[in-house]
């Protein structure tokens, strides 16, 4: 999946509690299409008020933390590969 596609999903299945998001996404990375979804939340087109959008990658948190804003648009990071047990 592509972060376009993950924008489209978003907008027709309605609400989500959770949405992890690539930063290395094929057509729309996962910090383009996190920045997107935050301005349709904005414009009240989506509603993010009950959704973390966690960012998945694998660099370190410390450069995720130093790349511009990420840490601003996501809710959290997690290195891969995940640890299911952290999710729980």
């Amino acid at each position: 999946m592509n972060g376009l596609e993950a924008i489209d999903k978003i907008k027709t299945q309605g609400s989500f509690n959770v949405i992890f998001l690539d930063i290395h996404m094929p057509i729309m990375d996962g910090n383009q299409a996190v920045q997107a979804l935050r301005e349709m939340n904005m414009r009240h087109e989506i509603d993010l008020s009950n959704t973390k959008i966690i960012a998945l990658s694998a660099i370190t948190d410390e450069q995720f933390r130093q790349q511009q804003n990420n840490h601003l648009m996501f809710d959290s990071f997690m290195e891969k590969p995940i640890n299911f047990e952290r999710l729980c």
